[in-house]
């Protein structure tokens, strides 16, 4: 980059400094994690100063007979990898398969940047298909229903999760196929789940399949 001139006005001089920073990050050699997936911030108009996107590597299962809870998934590690913000059903997720997925997990460590400190770390979801828990540390931090809304997790309630802390995250996303008939009820203690909407398939994903990927776009801020 062509040298600083001497005596700039001050205007000029702030454009020029501003200039030289991004001429030094386009230099700088790539960092770790580069390659992690629409590094962007989903919502630019609302981004704060300290967040960090959660898309890339997060560890994957299928649960075909929603049966995960009681064969320790939310405990154990899970079977195989996924790059999250694409859909399982896509390559470019590194799973590939499109039959129709009753229920999936994911799990992933994330450590709380040691310079939080004062902040309350806020586990952010831009959606998840379609019926969805979200644990921290074992914790159940949120449960949300609705394939297309955006929701949050407050992670500072969670014990021992604070600046430089690690928590492991895990999320079950279900996406049930049967709802009670209209003048019928749900079984005894349990919710009625809500209609799975509509509407054209993601990027991605084959006609006919779920209208949003099980997880688009996670971050923590």
């Amino acid at each position: 980059m062509t040298a600083r001139p001497a005596d700039l006005p001050e205007p000029l001089a702030d454009l020029f400094s501003r200039a030289e920073g991004l001429a030094a990050l386009l230099d700088a050699p790539l960092a770790e994690g580069a390659d992690v997936p629409r590094p962007e911030h989903p919502r630019p108009q609302l981004q704060r100063p300290t967040w960090m996107t959660l898309n890339g590597t997060w560890q994957f299962e299928i649960d075909q007979g929603d049966s995960g809870r009681e064969r320790g998934l939310l405990e154990r590690e899970l079977a195989q990898t996924i790059t999250v913000p694409f859909a399982p059903e896509t390559e470019a997720s590194g799973i590939g398969n499109r039959d129709f997925l009753n229920a999936v997990w994911y799990s992933r460590t994330v450590t709380i940047p040691a310079d939080w400190d004062g902040l309350r770390p806020i586990l952010r979801f831009e959606a998840v298909d379609h019926d969805t828990t979200v644990w921290a540390d074992g914790v159940e931090v949120a449960r949300h229903r609705g394939g297309f809304t955006p929701f949050a997790a407050d992670l500072s309630a969670v014990p021992d999760v604070g600046p430089g802390s690690e928590v492991e995250i895990v999320v079950r996303a279900r996406d049930p196929t049967t709802f009670p008939r209209h003048g019928e009820s749900s079984p005894p203690g349990t919710t009625p789940p809500t209609p799975p909407i509509t509407g054209p398939p993601a990027s991605g994903r084959a006609s006919g399949s779920r209208a949003s990927p099980p997880m688009r776009s996670a971050r923590c801020e």
